[in-house]
């Protein structure tokens, strides 16, 4: 009787914990699917915000520029990654000629 019981146990142990993995897996599958979504709400965030910290220069009507840097084909090392960023940075600025 006892035998039964624990095996009982043993299999609604496994079953439970089988199902809490394939919630978590779904729950993973989705965000990393909506991870571009994701960014761009951030990305609009800071834009946003980048916006509210030049309120000196609403009134003037002058229109400026944002440049928005993308990588192109080169990956960035995980030690050294503000220096790819800046080196990629200056990189383009010279062959632009600004």
């Amino acid at each position: 009787m006892w035998f039964n019981f624990m095996l009982l146990q043993l299999i609604t142990s496994i079953i439970a914990l089988n199902t809490l993995i394939a919630i978590i897996a779904d729950s993973y599958d989705a965000v990393t699917n909506d991870s571009p979504k994701y960014d761009a709400v951030l990305k609009i965030d800071m834009l946003r915000q980048l916006c509210d910290l030049c309120f000196w220069n609403r009134s003037n009507n002058e229109m400026v520029n944002l440049i928005i840097v993308q990588y192109l084909n080169e990956e960035v090392q995980a030690g050294e990654a503000w220096g790819g960023r800046i080196r990629h940075m200056t990189n383009a600025i010279e062959r632009n000629g600004f």
